[in-house]
């Protein structure tokens, strides 16, 4: 909004009672967060979708897409965090945070690579004893 410009589905705006002209005061009406829960769920479940996928892939494209999912996984979860402020907070994800990401991203590679993962995110328990439900960067997104 700050260059003038807003990439959000005009007709979703409109349901939600927004006004796009207000996005570029940075004030875009009281059911903004509802908006961006919306998005954020809907996002989710795309991100979900996608990585059912990710067998498919070349060993290098699986490895940078669990990264990459990982990755933007967090920047949701910051946007909530900062209760969908993000006209005056940029959703960051910590350093710290994106190299567990990334660890975690190549440890599922590594998992991927045996065949492991997926059966075992599918049957609901992870190789190492833990419920892959409690990393929420990648719950329920294996089918």
């Amino acid at each position: 909004a700050a260059m003038g410009r807003v990439y959000l589905p005009l007709n979703e705006l409109e349901f939600f009672g927004l006004d796009p002209e207000r996005f570029y005061e940075g004030d875009p009406g009281p059911r903004f967060p509802e908006f961006m829960e919306f998005q954020i769920d809907r996002a989710r479940s795309i991100y979900a979708l996608a990585l059912s996928g990710v067998p498919s892939l070349s060993p290098s494209g699986q490895l940078t897409t669990l990264a990459a999912a990982k990755l933007y996984a967090g920047i949701l979860d910051q946007i909530e965090a900062n209760r969908y402020d993000v006209f005056g907070v940029r959703a960051v994800v910590p350093r710290s945070r994106k190299a567990r990401s990334t660890a975690g991203a190549a440890a599922r590679f590594m998992q991927l690579s045996t065949g492991s993962v997926w059966s075992s995110f599918r049957s609901g328990s992870a190789p190492n004893g833990t419920n892959p439900g409690e990393d929420r960067d990648f719950e329920g997104w294996i089918p």
